[in-house]
């Protein structure tokens, strides 16, 4: 696979699953992705996982204008993170900017004459981060930030095959999950799928619903047979 390619490989996600609560195991999304390449895949396909996680997102949050670019911020840690990826907006500051820290050091930023800013890092090294968010304009007001991250090991990988791959060849793997969740809750993972030394050339949003299964009883009704 390559950029620019429209859809060749297929790949089919199943599910095994652990929960918290005692309605039995939880159900979850069955997705089944088509790519295609006119190109071989001489050096065979790697897949990279990522997840389970759930989104972040705060909203009203007071950003006075004050020195320096955090003038409104919130620190995390990656552990294994296949995405980070944050979004901050205001709609009564007419300009703000957003600023993505691993420790010290500036890795991402979004700095528009506007007041919707993202940022989007694949990947990124294990560490400590702090998202920034900049009242550029200097006018008090509020922002809200929605931040994503995609870390953890709860999505496994098997069976990808090996060796050369041809043009148009169908081509399947398996990816199991197990998470302890209450049920009732949403959880993000992603998948990076692409040839093994450029392993993220397409990426597959994998979204785990927990969802009871639930046990019926129905009412056992006898009738006296006639004389």
């Amino acid at each position: 696979m390559h950029p620019g390619d429209t859809a060749a490989k297929t790949f089919t996600i199943h599910n095994t699953c652990t929960g918290t609560y005692s309605a039995n195991l939880a159900d979850a999304i069955l997705q089944v992705e088509f790519f295609t390449t006119t190109y071989t895949i001489t050096e065979g396909l790697g897949v990279l996982a990522y997840g389970l996680s759930q989104p972040q997102s705060w909203s009203g949050v007071n950003l006075p204008p004050a020195s320096g670019v955090c003038n409104g911020s919130y620190s995390f840690s990656v552990a294994n993170g296949g995405l980070i990826e944050a979004t901050a907006w205001s709609t009564n500051i007419a300009d703000i900017d957003l600023y993505l820290y691993r420790g010290s050091t500036l890795i991402a930023s979004s700095t528009t004459p506007t007041a919707w800013e993202p940022v989007r890092v694949k990947r990124p090294p294990d560490g400590s981060y702090q998202v920034c968010v900049d009242n550029w304009s200097g006018t008090p007001g509020t922002f809200n930030l929605v931040l994503q991250v995609i870390q953890g090991t709860d999505l496994v990988i098997s069976g990808v095959p090996t060796g050369v791959i041809a043009p148009n060849t169908p081509v399947t793997f398996t990816v199991t999950f197990t998470k302890t969740a209450t049920f009732g809750t949403t959880w993000e993972g992603l998948l990076y799928i692409g040839p093994a030394s450029t392993p993220t050339v397409v990426e597959v949003p994998v979204t785990i619903r927990t969802v009871p299964r639930a046990t019926i009883y129905l009412p056992l009704v006898m009738k006296k047979a006639s004389p």
